[in-house]
């Protein structure tokens, strides 16, 4: 039994090296046979099979990244924005705040006046000369006052203006806006008016020959200005020396009431 067995096994084992035998030589004489072209076609599908994992693989992980790239980019945009945003806002605010202090300072230096004040001897004076000179915007304002023998002063002023560059003397109506000129006489004049009728009560014989008030003209009347911000308006009724003390009158309104009127 043994020795049967023996033999099955040794004829299965030469069956077998026969059969590798001969696939090798078929192999060796006949490379493109039918078989061997499967087995290589196969090899070739199974390393394209490979490779198209690999590439799918690598075209999963490039679209995540662009993904993720993409994200970043809509993050660094909505960033960009924001921050153009808050510049902007920023920016708007600086410049509200700037246009207030330009306007805060417009207003401040449009009222500024400044003045000066000197006294020289007059000849055959009682007192001496006085002369005030006062600088508003773009204006200089001389006034200057003369005493009689009496010590009386009457005074006279000057305007120039320097916004042409050179220095140009000026008459009162320039100071003001032609449109606004009938208002504003209205308004000093209805002041005028009232020490007008207060002194006539008061000193009736001076008053005998003016019955009733004469509205001024910007033109006819004196103006003044002082470092307190003010303009000064006076008049003169024509009075005889006597009523030298009721003859003349003046009003004073600061210059912020009166920005309106003011030429620019």
């Amino acid at each position: 039994m043994k020795l049967f067995l023996s033999l099955v096994f040794a004829i299965a084992a030469n069956f077998l090296f026969s059969q590798s035998f001969l696939t090798k030589q078929l192999d060796h004489f006949f490379p493109n046979r039918k078989s061997k072209q499967i087995e290589r076609l196969n090899a070739r599908v199974d390393s394209l099979e490979r490779s198209n994992d690999s590439l799918t693989l690598s075209v999963n992980n490039a679209a995540e990244k662009i993904v993720h790239h993409k994200k970043e980019i809509i993050n660094l945009k909505t960033d960009l924005f924001n921050e153009k945003e808050n510049s902007k806002g920023a920016q708007d605010l600086l410049q509200s705040e700037v246009a207030e202090l330009l306007d805060s300072i417009n207003k401040i230096s449009f009222t500024l006046v400044t003045c000066t004040e000197e006294s020289n001897p007059g000849a055959n004076a009682a007192a001496p000369i006085i002369t005030n000179r006062c600088t508003w915007r773009f204006y200089q304002i001389i006034e200057k006052g003369t005493p009689d023998y009496k010590g009386r002063y009457n005074w006279n002023t000057e305007i120039f203006s320097t916004k042409s560059g050179s220095v140009v003397k000026v008459n009162n109506a320039d100071l003001f806006k032609a449109e606004k000129l009938a208002e504003l006489e209205a308004k000093v004049n209805t002041r005028f008016e009232e020490d007008f009728q207060s002194f006539k009560a008061g000193t009736p014989g001076c008053f005998y020959t003016k019955k009733n008030f004469t509205p001024v003209t910007i033109s006819q009347m004196r103006l003044a200005f002082n470092d307190n911000s003010e303009i000064i308006f006076e008049a003169d009724f024509g009075l005889t020396d006597n009523c030298y003390a009721v003859s003349a009158t003046s009003t004073g309104f600061k210059i912020s009431e009166l920005r309106e009127f003011f030429s620019e």
